[in-house]
């Protein structure tokens, strides 16, 4: 069965590197093998998603993997087309990173872990800021300080849990929508994500100290909407 799917996972690769590069693609030794390493762990990966869909769910836990795997085969193809070896195997060591954490996920936690993981590929790596993507770096910046900035005010009794809750509702759903939108690869989605989360966090960072959480709870709900708004018109 794992052998059967892998073949179909690298005819489907086949097929979106065809539409994207016109050319016969031509990897180093290096990036073959990196390639190579990738698409049956993706099938073991993708196999357990599909796996631990609760009854019923079937066919949208099919649906998610499919979306990721053209996600990542487009990927791969444009790297290919512009017969870029370093950005394919770049890609595909992240592919397989992410992938190992869907692999070692337990079943009712697999689903999440490989959305959260995979479109983390797609957005740029905040440690490189502010080396790439300008508006990105600007967005995941203000966001940080904004977040920051509210945990600062909060008592010391809460200061803790104001942090912890902070960083896992807030910053962790911002990241998430900005990297469901790199995923997605739309220009104009992904401005609007990045616009709705700077405007978001611009409003906290300008609040007084004893508003910066009612704020931070009003406009980052705002952009969270706005960012669900911009995935439904994509969709």
């Amino acid at each position: 069965m794992a052998r059967t799917t892998t073949g179909l996972l690298l005819l489907l690769l086949v097929a979106v590197v065809a539409e994207a590069a016109p050319f016969q693609l031509e990897w180093s030794d290096d990036a073959k093998k990196s390639i190579g390493t990738l698409y049956p762990k993706l099938a073991k990966a993708f196999e357990g998603v599909r796996a631990a869909a609760p009854p019923g769910k079937e066919a949208e836990f099919a649906n998610a993997t499919a979306t990721q795997m053209m996600i990542v085969t487009k990927a791969i193809a444009q790297a290919g087309a512009k017969r870029d070896n370093n950005k394919a195997i770049e890609l595909a060591t992240s592919y397989v990173i992410a992938a190992d954490l869907v692999i070692q996920a337990a079943p009712a936690e697999k689903l999440e872990v490989m959305e959260e993981s995979f479109n983390a590929v797609s957005a740029p790596n905040p440690l490189a800021c502010p080396g790439v993507d300008k508006a990105y770096c600007e967005a995941y910046a203000k966001v940080q300080k904004a977040l920051d900035a509210v945990a600062a005010v909060a008592p010391a009794r809460e200061k803790m849990d104001t942090k912890e809750g902070i960083l896992k509702k807030g910053f962790s759903k911002a990241v998430k929508a900005i990297n469901i939108a790199y995923a997605r690869g739309d220009e104009k989605e992904i401005a609007a994500v990045l616009a709705a989360y700077t405007k978001a966090a611009d409003a906290v960072i300008a609040a007084p100290p004893a508003e910066k959480f009612k704020v931070m709870e009003a406009t980052f709900a705002e952009a969270a909407t706005a960012a669900t708004g911009a995935s439904s018109k994509k969709a």
